[in-house]
Order: C-alpha cells, then sequence, then structure tokens
C-alpha cells in the first residue's frame, strides 16, 4: 500500500450540513496522495450518514459509541494515521485546493515540525467574511510562547500541519480541555520544535453560533476555568525541562539583573503571571507563588536571594485587585467620600468665618 503524502484528522459532531463542502475541498486538492481519517462523536443529526456517501477509499470512518470529545476524536485519528504529515481540521472548515501542496513544500524545504495559516473567515453559507484571522509574524517563537503563557492565544488550529513524530510523544491528549485544547497543544510543541507560519491563507475558518468557540456565557466561563490548567501544562514543562525557562522567559523585565535559578522557578513564573492583563492568570500567579512560599525553606531561599518576605508576599494580593469589577465599585466611593469630606470641611470653615464677622 503506497502510503499517503499527508494524513488529515478530524473529530466531526452534528456536522452534516458541512460534511459536503469540507470533504469535497480535500478531493479539489492539487495533490492526490492523501487520506481522511473522520471521527463521527455519536452525531445524533445524521452525520454518519453524510460522510458514507462518499466512498472514496482514502477515507476512513471512526464511530464512537458515544460522545468522547474533540481531543479524544484527534488522538484517535492520529494514532491511526499512516502519513508522516498530519493537518488537523475540523470537519465544518473547508481546505483550499493549494493547501496540501503548500505545506508539503514548506515540510520538505525547511526544518520546521508546525505549519501554521492564517484564516480566512465564512459565515455558515460558507460566504466570504471581510474578517480573518492573522498570525505573529513580527515575533520570534520564543515571544510568541511567552505571550501565550501571559496573555492570549496568538495561533489557530485549524489547518495546522505536524510531522506525526512530534505529535507522538504528546499523546493521549488531555480529554477535559475544550476551549484551550488547541493553545496547550501549541505550547507543547513549540517547547521543542520549529514552526512556520504561512502568508497566505489556505484555510476557510467558518464562524457559526454553535461553534465551540463562539462567545458565549459558558464558553467564557470554561475558558477562565480552563486557563488554570494551561498555566499549569507551562509550569509542569518548565519543570521536566528548566533550560525552557531562560529561552522563553529569560528577557522578561522582571528578571533583569536577577539570579534566577530552577530552585525558584515557580516564583518567577508565579510573579510573572502577576503582570498579566488576564484577572485568571494572576490568580493563577498567586495561587503558585503561595503554594512555593508553603515551604519555609523556599520563603528562607527568596528573602537570601531577592530580601523578599511574607509582607511582600501580602502585597501581592493589590496586583488581582487593579480592574476587578468590586475595586472599582470601591475606588468610585472612595472618591464620593473624599469629595464628600472635602465638601463638609470646606463647609464648616465657611461657616466658622461668618461667626467671626
Amino acid at each position: 500500500m503506497i502510503q499517503p503524502k499527508i494524513s488529515f484528522v478530524c473529530p466531526s459532531y452534528n456536522h452534516a450540513k458541512y460534511i459536503d463542502s469540507f470533504i469535497s475541498s480535500l478531493l479539489q486538492q492539487t495533490i492526490s496522495d492523501w487520506e481522511l481519517i473522520i471521527v463521527d462523536d455519536c452525531s445524533s443529526d445524521g452525520n454518519v450518514t453524510a460522510i458514507k456517501q462518499f466512498s472514496d477509499p482514502r477515507i476512513t470512518l471512526i464511530e464512537n459509541p458515544f460522545n468522547k470529545g474533540i481531543n479524544f476524536g484527534f488522538g484517535a485519528a492520529i494514532e491511526r494515521a499512516s502519513s508522516g504529515i498530519i493537518c488537523l481540521i475540523a470537519s465544518d472548515d473547508i481546505l483550499l485546493p493549494e493547501y496540501s501542496e503548500t505545506v508539503l513544500n514548506i515540510f520538505r524545504d525547511d526544518d520546521v515540525d508546525v505549519v501554521y495559516s492564517p484564516l480566512q473567515h465564512i459565515n455558515e453559507s460558507g460566504e466570504l467574511l471581510s474578517t480573518a484571522t492573522t498570525l505573529p509574524y513580527n515575533k520570534t517563537q520564543e515571544q510568541i510562547f511567552s505571550e501565550m503563557f501571559l496573555e492570549s492565544n496568538l495561533l489557530p488550529s485549524p489547518g495546522m500541519a505536524v510531522r506525526k513524530e512530534a505529535l507522538l510523544p504528546l499523546l493521549p491528549l488531555d480529554c477535559g480541555l475544550l476551549q484551550h485544547s488547541d493553545w496547550q497543544l501549541h505550547l507543547l510543541l513549540m517547547a521543542n520544535h520549529r514552526i512556520s507560519l504561512l502568508k497566505k491563507p489556505v484555510v476557510l475558518y467558518r464562524v457559526s453560533v454553535s461553534s465551540t468557540s463562539y462567545r458565549r456565557m459558558d464558553v467564557i466561563a470554561r475558558e477562565e476555568i480552563e486557563s488554570f490548567k494551561l498555566m499549569d501544562t507551562v509550569a509542569a514543562m518548565i519543570k521536566s525541562e528548566p533550560e525552557l525557562f531562560e529561552r522563553f522567559f529569560g528577557v522578561h523585565p522582571l528578571l533583569k539583573n536577577e539570579h534566577v535559578t530552577p530552585s525558584v522557578h515557580p516564583f518567577w513564573l508565579g510573579r510573572m503571571a502577576l503582570t498579566s492583563k488576564d484577572l485568571f492568570k494572576r490568580k493563577w500567579g498567586l495561587r503558585l507563588v503561595m503554594n512555593f512560599i508553603e515551604n519555609p525553606d523556599h520563603l528562607s531561599l527568596l528573602h537570601q536571594l531577592y530580601g523578599f518576605s511574607f509582607k511582600d508576599y501580602m502585597a501581592l494580593a493589590h496586583l488581582l485587585v487593579e480592574d476587578h469589577p468590586m475595586a472599582a465599585k470601591l475606588l468610585k466611593y472612595k472618591r464620593l467620600v473624599k469629595w464628600l469630606s472635602g465638601s463638609l470641611i470646606i463647609s464648616l470653615l465657611i461657616l466658622c468665618w461668618l461667626s467671626l464677622r
């Protein structure tokens, strides 16, 4: 059996109305040596029937007996993939005809393990939108990693292509994550693999109100919870590979002129997280510092190295309230009380002056 040049791995759930356009985009690829491994996650909308309408031998369908989630689907498909290059894609998105040829040329000519494409957005009907997802071309890989730890996700997952040898050590993927599952994968891959950013979009990303990334309140709530686990992932990476700390965070302003050894990495990870614009990342940072100094020897070490004491730890809590809604209310009331107090003093002075006339 001839090994395909690229394997498309795709978890699919209730995407019956999109399957035709998705699989058709694969059939239109300029390179025909591909395979699709699509995992139906116990759909209820006729998704399996829509997939089976394509009787192409390059398509393998896996049917989950019950709903297992996106990361389980990706993991099962990756394990079945027979190509050395794997594309991660959702069944409601579309790949442009030149996708395969474009990414395979990058893997052939450059020493890279992961290729990302900017995304052109489409609506639920497949019509082009004026919006797009761009890539951080002006940043180094180290800067991308650092910013993704401290702030936001800079890399899109639809259509990302990865060498299978880079993915296999990461299996099984974390099936408890949804909103940040791709974010975690990006960080894990960037730790030891080189990435490449395409200039021209070769992926059409469908913007849908039913998408797991659509900004609903339940989505936002999940993101807040998953952000803690995402940060824990980076902390675990640094613990197992201490050299990553200097590579990704060595230029952070907080570390300037500071002596940092692996023994104090947890403290500095927490301290850097406390500079984030994201309140939940700051909360994670204070929690990490708290857990670190629960050992009295650690607090003594911090005092020896940096003059850090418990009162300095207590002061870090102020970094949590800068953009907290309750803090804004308290500041408002504080200003009101200050104004009323000032007005009262002025009124008393005027009364005293009038009584002396």
